[in-house]
């Protein structure tokens, strides 16, 4: 009930906590009153309020956005006005279409390393550590075409690519925030920010989308989650997919 109430300081938000946060306590009391049974300081474990599961979308970007993404991010290339400014414009280009292109989260692709970058026929092998450790993934071949640009943009401005060298050595955050409001895609339809993280995001509504024989495990498995997380953070593709049978379904109502 206290925490419900929302922001106990005037740094924080004032809004009720999601159920998913509520769900995490709620496991933090469990493990205490566990804790108390085995020290005999009570009998029984009391009886915990269920919470429900609310599904929410995650903000990405749909093809006519990334498109309009990239053409405006070659635009600023072009546009820039310094050698420092262009050097930074073309590296985020880069990163964008690798990010899209593997689907990493943004952890996994500061911390990946030239050494853990496999090339394998026309698309790329990572070995990449993160959120739940260390695992390898398989990348679309934009992700490759990313890569090797990267190489020469490198070579170009004297960069290192050693195998022991960082991909991606800075963190592009405040070029993509401009990037995204110069393009008017700062905000998605439902009004939310976009960054980094929404790559990934896009990635997985690029692959379901588009994937002649779908299939949500070897995505899940690919990107080190779970086909639950997929199902729970990316509920508009079901609509997406069953859009015909959805239209005929009305057209045969009237």
């Amino acid at each position: 009930m206290w925490r419900n109430k929302g922001a106990d300081s005037p740094r924080q938000i004032g809004t009720a906590p999601a159920a998913q946060t509520l769900k995490h306590y709620l496991q933090i009391l469990r493990r205490i009153m566990k804790f108390a049974i085995r020290e005999e300081l009570i009998e029984t474990l009391p009886l915990f309020p269920e919470i429900g599961r609310q599904k929410h979308t995650r903000a990405w970007f749909e093809p006519k956005d990334y498109e309009l993404l990239k053409k405006v991010s070659k635009e600023r290339i072009k546009k820039a006005n310094r050698k420092d400014v262009r050097r930074k414009r073309e590296y985020l280009h880069q990163y964008i279409i690798f990010a899209v292109g593997c689907g990493c989260r943004v952890g996994e692709m500061m911390s990946l390393r030239h050494k853990a970058v496999e090339r394998v026929s026309n698309y790329l092998r990572l070995t990449v550590s993160g959120k739940t450790g260390a695992h390898e993934t398989t990348t679309m071949p934009s992700a490759r075409d990313a890569y090797e640009s990267l190489i020469k943009h490198n070579k170009k401005w004297n960069l290192p690519s050693g195998e022991n060298d960082l991909v991606f050595p800075e963190n592009p955050f405040e070029g993509l925030k401009a990037l995204l409001k110069e393009a008017g895609l700062y905000e998605d339809k439902l009004g939310r920010p976009r960054n980094a993280k929404n790559f990934r995001h896009t990635y997985i509504m690029f692959r379901i989308l588009n994937s002649e024989n779908l299939n949500l495990k070897a995505i899940a498995d690919n990107l080190s989650t779970s086909v639950q997380t997929i199902d729970s953070h990316y509920a508009e593709v079901s609509n997406r997919l069953n859009e015909k049978a959805l239209v005929s379904m009305k057209q045969a109502m009237q």
